[in-house]
């Protein structure tokens, strides 16, 4: 798990990371003294948390109308001043001060559950790291030389590994090669023609799983989804 916290009050600082690290001792951790620094560090956080004392209104405002989808954020408080303000996308409550030996373990396990339910790839594209939702994929392939993914609302996005074992081996036991060019996500199925090695994703496509890999596939799933 990546954690950011921004809190410029060292004290309570120090008790914050003795308490995650009991728990989370593989934590990586990112500390910064304002909101700024946090929002131009470059890094992809799986959670934040943000010191209200530090951040102020101001803060909290910026951070609501600048949302992360992918990142989760706890709230710590010195007083229930700001309550109705700690919202937002993501946002999964606020934790008081005084309290959070008691109460920040219970947010950081149910932000790792989170994560597990709704897991997060960082790929690389061509210029950049970026953060895929696993829900959101489609199936990745080979054009003309170039690794594509598709993503759901037929949005794609251009990869820059060399091959397709160089990135199913990133990925989790979800996605299925099917052949020499083409990896799906096999919740994306809907539909399976036995007679012609056939599948039919979500979105439509259809695509041919090759004789290897039909073999295989018919080894590890036990299913006769669309069987016709």
């Amino acid at each position: 798990m990546k954690l950011a916290i921004v809190c410029d009050h060292f004290v309570f600082l120090k008790k914050l990371l003795r308490v995650i690290e009991k728990e989370y001792s593989i934590a990586d951790i990112d500390v910064y003294e304002d909101l700024n620094g946090y929002q131009n560090c470059g890094r992809y956080h799986d959670a934040l948390l943000a010191d209200i004392d530090t951040i102020g209104l101001k803060g909290l405002k910026c951070i609501n109308s600048h949302p992360q989808p992918f990142t989760y954020i706890i709230y710590l408080a010195m007083n229930r001043n700001y309550m109705e303000d700690a919202y937002g996308v993501n946002v999964l409550g606020y934790v008081l001060k005084n309290q959070i030996e008691d109460k920040i373990y219970i947010k950081l396990q149910k932000i790792r559950n989170l994560m597990q339910i709704h897991k997060i790839y960082e790929l690389k594209s061509e210029r950049q790291l970026v953060r895929v939702p696993e829900y959101k994929m489609m199936y990745c392939y080979l054009e003309d030389g170039f690794m594509y993914l598709e993503l759901d609302h037929e949005n794609r996005i251009r990869l820059s590994y060399r091959t397709l074992i160089e990135l199913k081996n990133i990925l989790s036991s979800r996605f299925w090669r099917i052949n020499r060019n083409c990896i799906v996500n096999k919740d994306k199925i809907i539909a399976i023609d036995h007679a012609r090695h056939e599948i039919k994703l979500i979105n439509g496509h259809s695509f041919h799983v090759s004789r290897r890999e039909w073999v295989q596939f018919k080894k590890s799933n036990h299913t006769t989804l669309g069987e016709h």
